[in-house]
């Protein structure tokens, strides 16, 4: 299993490793160990030696067969997420590299080295003026999200995700895909079953959404109720 986000910072949390060899530990040294976890050996990153180069020289670095590049805004920043400011930017003007963790209020938490005076890796908040975006690890993305559940739907209601950025960042932390979880939310809260036609009962019938359990989560998933879905598929079959 690869090495990314919250198993990655387990890892490296307090360290100071100059993995490059190059003017002691810096910013770009974490960027290039969590290259190493998956399986790239970046050396110098070239044109201007500043860290704003990884994302300006994705491509010729080879770095696309590990990351995805974002540009800031484009996407939701997700746990494990590694940021790169150009220089200029308000909080590190030589540009920088952190891997995001979460947000304190309008600025991101980033854990990192060479942050805030401090070599040793460190969680600090910065403002997020002067990104130029992110690159996000694939192996990110290899796990399919976790189901959305009523119980679930509940949780996120009642507030134990809590609200806004914090409950995007708790859901996508937890392995939950936030819109769908929103969907959903959105779905019960507006008392939003879905009208059960006879297209749907025919579907039910073809075993388009499963038999058993897993039937009746495809339909709360899809939206509908799965009792009055069920009642109906009963009648037309005792017709």
């Amino acid at each position: 299993m690869a090495i990314v986000g919250e198993s990655f910072y387990n890892k490296y949390k307090n360290t100071a490793i100059d993995y490059d060899g190059v003017a002691g530990v810096q910013c770009v040294d974490l960027f290039k160990l969590q290259c190493k976890e998956l399986g790239k050996n970046l050396g110098a990153i070239g044109g201007s030696g500043y860290a704003k180069e990884i994302y300006k020289r994705f491509s010729a670095l080879g770095l696309s067969k590990i990351f995805t590049r974002y540009s800031y805004g484009s996407k939701t920043l997700t746990y494990g997420d590694w940021l790169v400011w150009n220089s200029g930017a308000l909080d590190c003007p030589d540009s920088h590299v952190a891997m995001f963790v979460g947000w304190n209020g309008s600025r991101v938490m980033t854990f990192g080295y060479n942050q805030a005076g401090k070599s040793a890796a460190s969680i600090v908040t910065t403002s997020p003026h002067g990104l130029l975006g992110f690159l996000r690890p694939i192996a990110l993305n290899a796990t399919d999200p976790k189901e959305v559940t009523a119980q679930l739907v509940k949780d996120v209601i009642a507030g134990k995700y809590g609200n806004g950025q914090a409950r995007v960042d708790a859901l996508e932390k937890a392995g939950y895909d936030y819109d769908e979880v929103q969907d959903a939310v959105n779905d019960y809260l507006s008392g939003g079953t879905k009208a059960v036609t006879a297209e749907v009962v025919n579907a039910v019938i073809r075993g388009d959404y499963g038999n058993g359990s897993a039937r009746k989560t495809a339909l709360e998933k899809a939206g509908y109720d799965y009792e009055e879905v069920q009642k109906a598929v009963n009648a037309y079959l005792a017709s």
